[in-house]
């Protein structure tokens, strides 16, 4: 697996790809929700003979939103990168 940290700058001079499955979500904690969206991405890739894609965010679009409510992570970005980051 490969762990690519993007930001504005580097999301712009990326390399056009080739066509992929993509798995977007938050996933802090990857409970089974999140475990059925990934499986369902994969069968998907799987299917199409694509390469599979799981793109996750360093903070909840509720900070966005309500940046002044309380919101506790279960994960850290570092720990969703897991040995791979």
């Amino acid at each position: 697996m490969k762990v690519i940290a993007l930001n504005a700058q580097k999301l712009n001079q990326m390399p056009k790809q080739a066509p992929i499955v993509l798995a977007l979500g938050f996933f802090d904690g990857v409970h089974q929700g999140h475990q059925q969206v990934i499986q369902t991405a994969k069968r998907l890739a799987d299917e199409r003979h694509l390469p599979l894609a799981v793109m996750t965010f360093n903070r909840h679009a509720s900070r966005l939103f309500q940046p002044d409510s309380p919101f506790r992570y279960l994960n850290t970005i570092d720990q969703k990168n897991g040995p791979y980051g």
